[in-house]
């Protein structure tokens, strides 16, 4: 996952003779020493050989830990819309449609409407929340609505139901594209919440709302979201505790 740190099982390599060369400067290891105890160490590498360990507290591995995932580098492309990133928290926006695109129901049939879809900025942590943002330029300032989408609900957690779901292994593109597409390629069935429009509660009513928008070739307003209360720095904030 990190571009700067490797993690192994000490147990693997304490005689330091497997052939395998190590590709990052340094790497941490995890040993344990007695009955829920770990010895965490840090070893430097030199020209793919792993060093002598130097033990580390809990306190500078994660901080080690957490210093190397912050400064791993992403693709430019992702770079552009991501917001905040770290070892616990992803955020990053998709900016609002400039035309219409596909948007998937499945009630006694498939439906598809074309949509106009306003910015949406995903915050990634144990699971995916996923907000409204009625602006054009998404920054840690920006407030925040609760996003106009069946399968999140009233906290702003996705259900992912069948669709694939983002792995910590993968790159930041991958979980991106993964995160994005349980919204965009789905078959949406009903509403999870009772903020998705005002005015407009259950699926029938939210897919009317869409619908309403689609063809009158309108994207959400301040006017018909309802307010989270929060920015976009305050919601990472809270992931992060």
């Amino acid at each position: 996952m990190f571009h700067q740190v490797a993690v192994y099982d000490q147990r693997l390599y304490a005689d330091n003779s497997s052939s395998e060369k190590i590709g990052v400067p340094f790497v941490l290891s995890f040993t344990p020493v007695a009955a829920g105890e770990t010895l965490v160490c840090y070893h430097q590498t030199q020209e793919g050989v792993i060093g002598e360990g130097r033990p580390l507290s809990t306190d500078d591995a994660v901080q080690l830990v957490s210093s190397a995932a912050s400064n791993r580098k992403v693709d430019p492309w992702v770079n552009q819309r991501l917001l905040y990133q770290s070892s616990q928290v992803l955020c990053w926006y998709r900016p609002a449609s400039k035309k219409p695109e596909p948007m998937w129901f499945r009630q006694s049939g498939q439906i598809k409407l074309m949509a106009l879809y306003p910015a949406l900025v995903f915050v990634k942590s144990e699971g995916l929340r996923v907000y409204a943002a009625l602006t054009r330029h998404v920054d840690r300032n920006t407030k925040l609505y609760h996003a106009p989408l069946c399968n999140v609900n009233d906290s702003g957690s996705l259900c992912f139901g069948s669709a694939d779901r983002p792995s910590s292994r993968d790159s930041v593109s991958q979980q991106i594209a993964t995160c994005e597409a349980a919204i965009f390629e789905t078959n949406f069935s009903h509403t999870s919440g009772s903020k998705s429009f005002r005015g407009a509660y259950g699926t029938e009513a939210h897919i009317a709302k869409w619908r309403q928008l689609a063809d009158a070739g309108k994207a959400p307003s301040t006017k018909d979201l309802y307010s989270t209360g929060f920015t976009v720095e305050s919601v990472v904030n809270r992931q992060e505790k």
